[in-house]
């Protein structure tokens, strides 16, 4: 059985071995007739203006330190099926273009893994570079989720309220944990996209869940679909009929204000797939907006 890469989870948790399957996943909500209802356009643009503070972004990066924690529990007719639980530490580097780019930079003594993903064009792209400076273009549905700004809440909203690449709804209000929630949905529209890249709306829907008073980000889900760095475009096989896709969570928390925004200063990433629990926590130390950040190009993909 193979065991996922820690490093690759902070790259969006995108890695969950072909053997493992997943418990749950996203559910679509009902479509609309437009890109959004009004009920969700108000919500969004009440989000986003809790969040920035009125101010415009048009770049944010991230920088901080992180701890991935990764729990094998495997069946006990499995070959050594002990638990084991191991950890592993570095440092990361988001940067986020209101163009809908974005890059996750993880380092750890291993070494440094890159992901660059994209939707400015309305159609989702990944590359990633590994540890071992290959790059890789990704072009299977592990490309459509999460959005490139998963860690920076804001510009994925704004995707779902002015993207006409992207619709979103207004769910309801629910319970998490405990705790009353606004629930909002967005996802990415096929339209424009070749018949080839056209996805699901269950595998490109982002789910956010709202604080009700403040009306900032609590917690977002969304489905993620494993690749093989080696082999990025070679898809899964499904492990005795198992779904190999599973679902994400982010938790937002320790918000600050920076330069007149609002910045959640920690996020915590969950997945749990059958056999396999990957945790991790991060804690960003510099957020810098509006400093002209780029994201460059990488070699020429695999």
């Amino acid at each position: 059985m193979r065991t996922p890469r820690p490093l690759l989870l902070l790259l969006a948790c995108l890695v969950v071995p072909a053997s493992l399957s997943a418990q749950e996943s996203s559910t679509p909500v009902s479509a609309t007739s437009g890109p959004q209802t009004p009920q969700a356009a108000t919500m969004l643009q009440q989000s986003i203006a809790a969040m920035t503070g009125g101010n415009a972004v048009n770049d944010v990066t991230m920088t901080g330190t992180v701890t991935i924690t990764t729990i094998v529990n495997l069946p006990s007719s499995a070959p050594n099926a002990s638990p084991t639980t191991s950890t592993d530490s570095g440092t990361v580097t988001f940067v986020a273009l209101a163009s809908g780019r974005g890059e996750a930079t993880v380092t750890t003594p291993a070494g440094t893994r890159t992901e660059i993903r994209d939707v400015s064009s309305g159609t989702p792209t990944l590359v990633e570079t590994g540890l071992d400076g290959n790059t890789y273009s990704v072009t299977t549905q592990s490309a459509a989720t999460p959005h490139p700004a998963w860690f920076f809440p804001a510009f994925v909203m704004n995707s779902g309220l002015s993207s006409s690449a992207y619709a979103s709804s207004y769910v309801g209000q629910e319970t998490q944990n405990g705790a009353s929630v606004q629930h909002l949905a967005i996802w990415l529209l096929p339209v424009g996209q070749p018949a080839s890249s056209r996805f699901p709306q269950a595998l490109t829907q982002q789910d956010i869940y709202l604080n009700p008073t403040s009306l900032l980000p609590v917690s977002m889900s969304f489905t993620v679909h494993p690749y093989d760095p080696t082999s990025p475009n070679r898809e899964y096989v499904r492990y005795h009929g198992s779904s190999v896709d599973s679902l994400q969570e982010v938790t937002f928390s320790d918000y600050q204000q920076v330069e007149g925004r609002q910045v959640a200063l920690h996020i915590h990433t969950k997945i749990q797939t059958q056999f396999i629990t990957i945790l991790s926590d991060t804690q960003f130390t510099s957020v810098a907006f509006n400093t002209g950040a780029t994201i460059a190009e990488p070699a020429a993909a695999n």
